[in-house]
């Protein structure tokens, strides 16, 4: 228990303490009401909550029938578009960006406010969509289908059947929605590159006043009222968890053809959906990095080696090395808080509540908001994190604390205490129970969580835009500059370097998929 709570409050905690402190000091008080009350101020927060309200109600209205297909029936790709789906949600944010511009073009639908609120709004489907997916087809999965079944027999069509099944599942969709909701809530890399000004969030203000302004106590201000608002659809969150009906999380019966022309037309209709959603960013961004002034070729990816003129300090490949060390740094840091926190919460320790609601917080708040309080928190010696190598790792790592402990604890409660107890009356001594019984069973599922932590850390951009180094930029922030500047081989070096993202983090993903059999990405 000491270990991650000491972790929590200090990279969390603290950093929490000093945006409230910042906020409500006392030259500072004047501040808050000047903030909250402008108008300016008022309309982002306006667009914040209904940017994120259309993005959630969309993901939902795609993967729900999503899931139930997935569940209910089988068809050719099903097991390649379950692993598919979920790549968008741990690539990072900016890649998906920069995918869907290459689909669209730099104007992006003419850029007006239209253009920019579909892109960011088809975006947030496409990087959210494995939340609802997987967490309602794992509610599915434990639901009778016999259902279904007594529902037709008493005279309903297969539409109105499968909206019971689904109805059962309520649960589960209320509590993937609320997870998506704080997801786009709290966007901050897809808004910056899809926004083009039309649309904004809290998220990117807090990082326009403290960035760019240098307003940080205005900046402190909106991160303490977004959080407010994160704890309250928290709050939210846990009692539906809470309400779920416990039902073994297993498949009641096989997938079957679907038969007929309706479910035919549902399945055909959820799966190209998918695809699109899917695959379009993804290959689009390829497509662009290999596209050069006459024609195709790889000129975009021999230049990475090299350092840009008038540009970036570092090669482009220096960028992803930097990304590489901080992911594997992040991940260490991820798996030595999260496997005692996962001890603690299956061997319900006194706290572990405490700390299982404490754990979800990093997670829900936004990355921009948890760096923008190590910036406040650790400014001055000893503890001056300004521009150190170690203040993104601690970020990333808080982050990805959460998802850690959320893999290993069904793992860590699957262990039979009787064998351990065995191996202790044949004198067995704690290291060797350790060696012969316990690893065995976790050493394969540490391995998943430590990949997906990296997978994670890799991709992250909230923090990084308030941490990382001019001198050493990591990839996320170096395609954001790309983007940024005009000019073919700038838009085609980033177009590239989100290819090699999508691979590095697609093929770990996929080694997580193998591994952990599908389950890394429940809900």
């Amino acid at each position: 228990m000491v270990v991650p709570f000491a972790f929590l409050v200090a990279t969390y905690g603290w950093p929490l303490w000093a945006i409230i402190s910042r906020s409500f000091a006392g030259s500072s008080l004047g501040v808050v009401g000047a903030t909250l009350g402008s108008g300016r101020i008022g309309r982002i927060a306006w667009q914040s909550t209904l940017q994120a309200a259309v993005s959630t109600a969309a993901v939902v209205a795609v993967g729900v029938p999503a899931a139930y297909c997935h569940v209910r029936f089988r068809y050719p790709g099903r097991r390649a578009l379950w692993l598919a789906v979920a790549v968008p949600f741990v690539l990072p944010t900016v890649v998906v960006s920069a995918g869907l511009l290459a689909v669209v073009g730099s104007d992006g639908l003419g850029r007006g406010d239209a253009g920019s609120w579909l892109l960011v709004v088809i975006a947030h489907v496409s990087v959210n969509l494995a939340v609802v997916v997987r967490t309602v087809a794992g509610r599915l999965a434990s639901i009778d289908p016999e259902i279904e079944h007594v529902a037709r027999s008493l005279g309903r069509g297969p539409v109105r059947a499968a909206l019971v099944v689904i109805g059962a599942a309520r649960d589960a969709v209320a509590g993937s929605a609320i997870v998506v909701f704080l997801f786009c809530l709290t966007s901050f890399g897809i808004v910056a590159v899809l926004g083009g000004g039309a649309v904004t969030t809290i998220e990117v203000e807090i990082w326009f006043q403290s960035a760019r302004m240098l307003r940080l106590d205005a900046a402190a201000v909106l991160a303490l009222a977004q959080l407010v608002v994160v704890v309250l659809v928290l709050v939210g969150y846990q009692r539906s968890v809470r309400s779920r009906t416990r039902a073994p999380a297993r498949v009641t019966s096989a997938p079957r053809s679907p038969v007929g022309w309706r479910p035919r037309v549902l399945v055909v209709t959820c799966v190209a959906v998918q695809a699109v959603l899917v695959l379009t960013p993804v290959v689009a961004l390829v497509l662009r990095s290999l596209r050069v002034v006459d024609g195709w070729g790889l000129d975009h990816y021999r230049h990475l080696g090299r350092v840009p003129a008038g540009g970036s300090p570092v090669a482009p490949l220096g960028a992803l090395g930097n990304s590489l060390l901080i992911g594997a740094v992040a991940a260490m840091v991820a798996l030595a808080v999260g496997v005692p926190a996962a001890v603690a919460s299956v061997r319900r320790q006194r706290g572990a509540r405490l700390l299982d609601a404490a754990l979800m917080l990093p997670l829900a708040t936004s990355a921009a908001t948890v760096g923008f309080g190590i910036l406040l928190a650790y400014r001055n010696p000893p503890f001056d994190l300004r521009g150190s190598a170690l203040a993104i790792p601690l970020v990333e790592a808080t982050i990805a604390t959460p998802l850690v402990v959320r893999v290993l604890s069904p793992v860590f409660a699957a262990i039979d205490r009787r064998q351990l107890d065995a191996a202790a009356v044949l004198g067995a001594t704690a290291w060797r129970r350790l060696r012969l019984v316990v690893l065995p069973v976790v050493a394969p599922v540490i391995a998943v969580a430590a990949a997906l932590a990296f997978a994670v850390s890799l991709g992250e951009f909230g923090a990084t835009a308030f941490l990382a180094r001019q001198a050493s930029p990591t990839l996320p922030q170096l395609i954001v500059r790309l983007l940024g500047r005009p000019g073919d081989a700038n838009v085609g070096q980033a177009m590239a370097l989100g290819a090699i993202l999508v691979v590095c983090t697609a093929g770990v993903f996929g080694a997580v998929e193998a591994v952990g059999r599908g389950r890394a990405l429940e809900f």
